[in-house]
């Protein structure tokens, strides 16, 4: 029997760690049934760990210690590999590890995700410009460009000129199953995710603050990103703070949501960090939604997630302090307030949001079904059709401008493959060039 269709993912977090990155990858390909999907994690320059996704969604390494990079596309060429799938993101080695698998399998389908646009403003101009040249490259070869929601659409097309299709988190019914709550003497709000200074951390604190003060209400945070300042004193000094550890299996994951009374989506309101968020989306609105939770969305109505809470309605949008204050004055004034959103109706325009959402994976999948395993031509090129055509040469120089070999590592750098990949396409034959 042939051997099945297979997809290699690339990204420096690991398929399906806990974070909403690892966990939206994991839940994606949890979907894809007809291929076999290997995850590739990229730890540096040099090397990578190699894994294979089993039946059961966990995933197993091939080789049980990291390899290097080019041992890993050895490995590949050994797969009959319909597509890579890129995670883009401003880390260096995976871009540059992208950048070599499309070089050596041009004529594999490469498929891009955008799930954040890339802030580079605090990275040194080179770095900035080295980055931002593997991104044009990898935009310019990709056969499909996908972002994690519809408002970063937009965004995609005016900055690169290609056509962008929406790939992100859907409903699974499946994922959460039901949990009875216990008889908690405090009103529970737990908040999922990281702690980022320049997303969320000041709204979580001022929210901390405020419980803090209150007998009837706790917060929980389930975070691996560690906690400072004002955060860390008020975990450490009142009992109704309590920072988690979130390192949990996808039960234990549906179990702690579904026994909070609120769950917490908080955004900095400040102006700077709105323009920092503004093409950002949450993966944690929709398992909130899809684990029935109650929602307190605090954040500016220009940050995505927040503006589709409140088209959607199905949680309680809080847009300034004093707001959120009035709420949380009384256990009469939090239930007043959800109640306008936790009817009778919920059930419906939670359906609505699932129904919208599974559009996108759908099509995802369809597009994979299309695809062929492609010849095994080392280096060949693809035909790219849009008008990034004519970038790729001036990306390409940009790129091999940088080293060409690393003498410490004995290491083939990025530029050499492109070079080598380069000369071979037009018809040097002055040497035999392995990966």
């Amino acid at each position: 029997m042939a051997e099945k269709r297979s997809i290699v993912t690339v990204d420096w977090r690991r398929y399906g760690d806990f974070s909403a990155v690892g966990q939206l990858t994991k839940k994606i390909f949890s979907e894809v049934d007809n291929l076999d999907v290997y995850p590739i994690q990229v730890l540096d320059q040099e090397k990578c760990r190699f894994f294979r996704k089993k039946d059961n969604a966990s995933i197993e390494e091939l080789v049980d210690w990291p390899i290097y990079q080019d041992a890993a596309i050895n490995l590949i060429r050994n797969k009959p590999v319909a597509c890579f799938y890129v995670r883009l993101s401003p880390h260096k080695s995976t871009l540059e590890f992208a950048c070599k698998l499309a070089c050596v399998f041009g004529n594999v389908p490469l498929v891009v995700h955008f799930m954040d646009t890339p802030h580079l403003g605090e990275m040194r101009e080179s770095t900035s410009r080295y980055i931002m040249a593997m991104y044009n490259f990898l935009m310019a070869r990709a056969d499909r460009v996908y972002t994690i929601h519809d408002s970063s659409v937009q965004w995609v097309e005016n900055t690169y000129k290609r056509r962008a299709y929406v790939l992100g988190n859907f409903i699974k019914d499946s994922s959460f199953n039901k949990s009875k709550k216990g008889c908690a003497r405090r009103i529970n709000v737990s908040y999922f995710g990281s702690i980022d200074l320049k997303m969320n951390a000041a709204a979580l604190i001022s929210f901390a603050r405020l419980v803090s003060k209150l007998d009837w209400a706790e917060l929980s945070i389930w975070s691996n990103s560690g906690v400072w300042g004002e955060l860390k004193d008020l975990n450490e000094k009142k009992d109704n703070i309590n920072v988690k550890d979130s390192h949990m299996s996808d039960e234990e994951y549906s179990k702690n949501i579904q026994q909070a009374d609120y769950l917490l989506l908080p955004y900095n309101i400040d102006d700077s960090s709105v323009e920092f968020l503004k093409y950002s989306y949450s993966n944690k609105f929709i398992d909130y939604v899809e684990g029935r939770g109650k929602v307190i969305c605090f954040g500016s109505p220009e940050i995505p997630s927040v503006r589709e809470c409140i088209e959607s309605r199905v949680g309680i949008v809080v847009t300034s302090l004093d707001q959120l204050e009035a709420i949380f004055s009384s256990i009469e004034s939090l239930s007043i307030a959800s109640s306008e959103f936790y009817g009778a109706n919920f059930e419906n325009k939670r359906n609505e949001i699932k129904e919208k959402k599974y559009i996108f994976i759908n099509e995802f999948k369809q597009y994979l079904s299309s695809l062929e395993v492609p010849g095994s031509g080392l280096g060949e090129r693809k035909v790219i059709s849009n008008n990034n055509a004519n970038d790729i040469s001036k990306n390409l120089e940009f790129l091999i401008k940088r080293k060409f070999f690393d003498k410490v590592t004995h290491k083939q750098s990025l530029a050499a493959t492109i070079s080598a990949c380069m000369l071979k396409s037009r018809g040097y034959r002055g040497f035999d060039y392995e990966v």
